[in-house]
């Protein structure tokens, strides 16, 4: 995409259409699988899922019955609901959507000896890391 945006590349409709396809299940997927392993585990931590609830019906509760000096839901965020974040931040990182990322050296790495040469792809496996 950054290449045909530098105009490296030439756009055709169908390379376009294939490009949009991709970011748009690819975000929609990625969101999909956080919020069912958030609730996931928050169903396996039934404290923690009280203690998120309570929270959300602190926060929603006048907006929810209806007085009149509720927030409204375009104030709330992270910052509002910090526990829930929590949760949601740490079933990412315990259930990662991304199972691995890909690195091209800049530099030689020396691993224990082993010097792996510049543009060699490395790939990082993420839930190895924790």
């Amino acid at each position: 995409l950054t290449n045909i945006i530098r105009g490296h590349e030439d756009v055709s409709a169908e390379n376009l259409s294939k490009i949009t396809t991709t970011l748009l299940f690819a975000g929609y997927e990625t969101s999909s699988i956080t919020i069912s392993y958030a609730l996931y585990n928050l169903s396996q931590h039934p404290r923690c899922q009280e203690r998120v609830a309570d929270e959300v019906r602190r926060l929603l509760g006048e907006y929810m019955y209806g007085n009149d000096d509720a927030r409204t839901v375009e104030k709330i965020n992270e910052d509002s609901l910090r526990y829930t974040y929590a949760c949601i931040t740490e079933s990412m990182r315990l259930c990662p959507t991304v199972l691995q990322t890909a690195r091209d050296l800049l530099k030689p790495l020396d691993l224990d000896g082993c010097v792996i040469p510049v543009g060699t792809r490395v790939f990082i496996n993420l839930v190895k890391l924790h």
